[in-house]
């Protein structure tokens, strides 16, 4: 009885530290700001330099920004070793966000006022009152709705 429960004892022992040996490490070296890790589809950290105990094998690298993926790749964590990573900002990378924001682009191309020679004011391709323009200027509306009003009635 007292062997099998050694035996136990130790048999635990070799799995516990067998199970540290097998790890690894990731290192992240980067010069873009607030990206966000992750491994295998989980994330892992904000800005991260060092991801320890990684279990040895191949796992899946994904770095976001703003949430676009910049950097995806499979890498692999060898037992005792350390893995390093560097992503630079780069033109491709850069292309990767800008055209990302195309859309938020758009939308903001569809919200930006713009004045003709004629002092039309233009939201998009929609022409806005002066008080609509005041109130998005944070303006006195009542005072342009005034000037507005004087304006249609000819300068009465």
């Amino acid at each position: 009885m007292k062997h099998k429960k050694f035996f136990f004892i130790l048999l635990s022992f070799v799995i516990f530290f067998q199970s540290f040996a097998q790890n690894g490490t990731l290192k992240i070296f980067s010069d873009i700001d607030d990206i966000s890790i992750f491994i295998d589809e989980l994330f892992v950290g904000k800005n991260s330099n060092s991801i320890d105990n990684l279990q040895r094998g191949t796992h899946y690298l994904k770095i976001l920004k703003d949430s676009v993926v910049i950097y995806d790749t499979i890498i692999s964590i060898l037992e005792d070793a350390t893995t390093s990573i560097v992503i630079k900002n780069s033109p491709q990378i850069m292309a990767k966000l800008i055209q990302a924001k195309s859309r938020q682009f758009k939308e903001y191309e569809s919200l930006k006022i713009s004045i003709d020679d004629n002092i039309n004011f233009y939201q998009g391709k929609r022409n806005l009152t002066l008080s609509e323009y005041a109130k998005i200027l944070g303006k006195d509306v009542k005072k342009y709705e005034k000037i507005e009003k004087k304006n249609l009635l000819g300068n009465k």
